[in-house]
């Protein structure tokens, strides 16, 4: 399962608090993916804990997660 896959299934889980993502190769774009389906207010209500430590994403994919 991708990193979009994912993403896309984050609104329909309305328990999740923590996401552990952690050396899973994610990228900018996969970054990218995570980061529009965050942003929605489903899933802001609920998410206290994200952890993305050792991906590949670099300043555009963080710069995407932080805005």
């Amino acid at each position: 399962i991708g990193i979009r896959s994912l993403a896309s299934c984050l609104h329909d889980n309305s328990s999740l608090q923590i996401l552990e993502l952690r050396k899973n190769r994610i990228t900018d774009e996969g970054a990218e993916a995570l980061a529009e389906q965050l942003k929605r207010d489903s899933c802001q209500s609920r998410l206290n804990s994200l952890f993305l430590q050792d991906n590949c994403i670099g300043d555009e994919g963080a710069i995407k997660l932080l805005t």
